[in-house]
């Protein structure tokens, strides 16, 4: 067993200012579909939800270790403890969008949330506080093992709940948990993470979900917590999808917008426009779990992001150096537009859905897949490529009657 470097222990009195700063940092995110559905009005776990009604033991440093409190009656800046005996705690986890979570006790309704006592030591620990949907409040998982294993990390801090030191005899009598910086050797920075209730389904199945939904965001936003995220294809056998868009943008009759109309009277000549065009949405990537919840995993503009690379270059891959469509524009493009109308140019894109596995590699090296579906925008995949339509109030190709009321 790995024993962390002794540290001088916090003060016990944290002070109410802190803990008031903690309560009214930020608001939180909507729940997310995965989560239990305790609140903080009843904290009695919903043993139905997969992820309510949970015991954390640091299992492969002591598995008779479980996470709870040193006292019966814990109230608001009570530290978390690591128990002998029975599960000490039963918790749920109340997840957010973005696939991280609050830790919700269930016998208090409070929330875990990370404070930082003393700034010159550079300590920070885990207490109990009023849930209130703050960023300190908020933890991610990264997935150990397939045997219900996993680091818990701080989002704000993206330290490691560890119970090292907790087991360590130079520091007991007060063996309170800490948030330690990540160390792939430290055993007590691994949590097995189990349902309580009996015939309860496995958390692992909605967690390993939500760890790889999270990690994906912070190797978007470049964070320095995952090294590496890599798209490999298993099943592209879906069907080939159109998304059309409006994309014209000023006329040689008209100026700015996207429409150039034929005042004109029945019976009088047809009017050509020359319109320009651009489209700035063709890059979005949608990236769904296993249980069909959708995200968006990269985001429309001029430059791609990590995670849009990535899906590029697994679909390359698989087609033999295809690429996904890049942001396009155009000019001078003529559309004839008889009297009484309007023309506009509308853009007909192909997308192919597959589904592959994401290889997530963290800062301290653990790796592990998470499956996902991806909707990508391509260019000469099975033979599909976009195209750029005329449009007028007569035209019935499926562009332009998606895109006449300038969706």
């Amino acid at each position: 067993m790995m024993t962390a470097e002794p540290l001088p222990h916090r003060s016990r009195q944290r002070g109410t200012a802190l803990l008031l700063a903690t309560a009214l940092a930020g608001l939180g995110m909507a729940a997310f579909p995965f989560a239990g559905t305790a609140q903080a009005a009843d904290p009695q776990c919903d043993q139905k939800a997969v992820l309510g009604c949970l015991d954390l033991s640091p299992t492969p440093m002591n598995p008779d270790l479980h996470m709870g409190f040193q006292d019966d009656a814990p109230a608001n800046g009570s530290g978390l403890y690591a128990r002998k005996g029975s599960a000490a705690g039963n918790w749920s986890f109340r997840g957010n969008d973005d696939g991280s979570f609050q830790m919700v006790n269930n016998g208090t309704g409070k929330c875990v949330e990370t404070v930082q006592p003393d700034a010159s030591i550079g300590l920070h620990f885990p207490q109990l506080g009023d849930c209130s949907g703050a960023d300190a409040q908020k933890f991610y998982a990264q997935k150990e093992d397939d045997q219900g294993n996993y680091r818990i990390r701080s989002v704000t801090t993206d330290k490691c709940l560890d119970a090292t030191r907790a087991y360590s005899p130079e520091h007991r009598p007060e063996p309170e948990l800490e948030l330690y910086g990540c160390v792939a050797e430290s055993s007590g920075q691994i949590w097995n993470i189990a349902g309580m209730t009996p015939g309860q389904a496995k958390p692992s199945s909605v967690l390993d979900a939500m760890a790889t939904r999270y990690a994906l965001k912070q190797f978007d936003n470049e964070s320095d917590a995952i090294k590496s995220a890599t798209y490999d294809i298993t099943d592209s056998s879906q069907k080939m999808t159109w998304k059309y868009g409006l994309v014209s943008e000023s006329s040689s009759e008209q100026g700015q917008g996207p429409y150039c109309s034929n005042p004109g009277p029945k019976g009088s000549g047809d009017l050509t426009c020359t319109m320009n065009w651009t489209q700035t949405s063709s890059k979005e990537t949608n990236w769904s779990n296993t249980f069909n919840v959708g995200i968006t995993a990269g985001f429309s503009g001029t430059q791609k992001t990590p995670v849009t690379a990535q899906l590029s270059i697994g679909y390359s891959h698989t087609w033999g150096g295809s690429v996904t469509e890049a942001e396009m524009s155009g000019n001078g493009v003529l559309v004839v537009v008889p009297p009484g109308y309007k023309g506009w140019l509308a853009r007909k894109v192909p997308y192919k859905a597959t589904t592959g596995d994401w290889t997530i590699t963290t800062d301290i090296g653990k790796s592990w897949k998470g499956t996902g579906t991806v909707n990508q925008a391509v260019s000469g995949v099975e033979g599909y490529y976009p195209e750029l339509v005329k449009c007028t109030d007569q035209t019935t190709d499926e562009a332009c009657t998606a895109t006449r009321n300038g969706q």
